[in-house]
C-alpha cells in the first residue's frame, strides 16, 4: 500500500517533528518512535506504547478541529483532551518524555530513536 498523503497526515507528520525537537532541545530526550496509523475517515493515529505508559493523538483531516489525545500511565493516571496541532503541548510532552524508556541510548540528534510503522486501516 503507498503511503498516505492527506492533509491529516501532513498535518500529523509537522506535528509529530515539532513535538520531537520540543523535547530533544527543552528536556534533552530523544522519544521513540511512535506508530503512524493512517484511519478510514481520514484522520491518522499517532500511537506510542513504549511499554511503562501509551500516548494516543488523533489528527483529524479538518484543520479547523483540534486533535484528541488519551495517555495512561498503566497505573493511576489517565489523561485525555484535545490539543492545536500548531503549538507545542509543553505539559504533555514533558508528561511523555518522562515516561519514556531509558535504554542506555545517548544522541546528539532530535531525532525520533526506533522504528515506527505506518498500518492501513480497513473498513
Amino acid at each position: 500500500d503507498a503511503l498516505p498523503c492527506g492533509q491529516a497526515w501532513h498535518r500529523a507528520t509537522d506535528y509529530l517533528r515539532r513535538q520531537a525537537q520540543w523535547v530533544f532541545d527543552r528536556l534533552g530526550v530523544v522519544l521513540d518512535a511512535p506508530d503512524l496509523m493512517p484511519l478510514a475517515d481520514g484522520s491518522v493515529d499517532i500511537h506510542w506504547d513504549p511499554g511503562p505508559c501509551e500516548l494516543l493523538i488523533n489528527v483529524p483531516s479538518d484543520t479547523s478541529r483540534p486533535a484528541s489525545f488519551y495517555g495512561d500511565d498503566r497505573g493511576s493516571l489517565n489523561i485525555k483532551g484535545t490539543l492545536a496541532t500548531e503549538t507545542c503541548n509543553e505539559g504533555l510532552l514533558q508528561w511523555l518524555a518522562a515516561r519514556q524508556p531509558r535504554n542506555g541510548r545517548e544522541s546528539t540528534s532530535p531525532i525520533l530513536t526506533g522504528s515506527s510503522s505506518v498500518s492501513t486501516a480497513h473498513s
